[in-house]
């Protein structure tokens, strides 16, 4: 066999057992995959590893209760509101201990905190808005008491005085529109703060 004949059969004998390892990796993996998802139960679009809260298995068998068949459903007031929902029961199997799981309830709570997060937010950003109209608007009032001041002297020309009026009226109209500004900004707060306590 020549040396191009060896060198082919090297490279076609690593090429063969990086195959093998590559399959046995994939298989490994898969079977972990497949081990994890039947251990898992998928509830209302997340997942959850039930476990008993009494020995702390993982060996968990959904029961239907006697009240309905859907689970046992109860209501209770959240954030003013008077919601119903349904308790999932489980039974371990090796403790025959029962427990109780409300998934539905825990995906209301954390729809309920996304929006309490989202409505502070932005309630920041109206509060710091708002604080930096009132700011603008002192800084303007300063200002038309200074241009007043100076038209009222005798040192200046008709020409200038009359400068001077116009610039306290464009002055003015900047005060009006920030007063404007202040008091949106105050209606909005109020309202998100309204709305913020109704999840109290």
């Amino acid at each position: 066999m020549n040396l191009n004949g060896c060198k082919l059969l090297q490279i076609r004998t690593k090429l063969y057992s990086f195959s093998i390892f590559s399959f046995f990796v994939l298989d490994l993996c898969f079977c972990l995959c497949y081990n994890i998802l039947v251990n898992l139960h998928y509830l209302e679009g997340f997942t959850i590893m039930k476990k008993c809260s009494h020995c702390g298995g993982s060996d968990l068998r959904k029961i239907d209760l006697p009240f309905n068949g859907e689970g046992f459903s109860v209501g209770s007031y959240i954030c003013n509101k008077y919601l119903r929902y349904n308790l999932e029961v489980f039974v371990c199997m090796d403790c025959a201990h029962i427990e109780w799981f409300a998934n539905e309830l825990v995906a209301i709570l954390k729809e309920n905190d996304s929006e309490i997060s989202q409505l502070n937010a932005e309630l920041k950003v109206l509060q710091a808005k708002h604080f930096e109209a009132k700011n603008k608007l002192s800084a303007v009032i300063g200002k038309i008491a200074e241009v007043e001041k100076k038209s009222k002297s005798l040192d200046i020309t008709i020409r200038e005085q009359q400068d001077l009026m116009d610039s306290i009226a464009t002055l003015k109209r900047e005060r009006d529109g920030v007063q404007r500004e202040i008091r949106i900004a105050e209606r909005s707060i109020c309202s998100l703060q309204s709305k913020l306590n109704t999840f109290k």
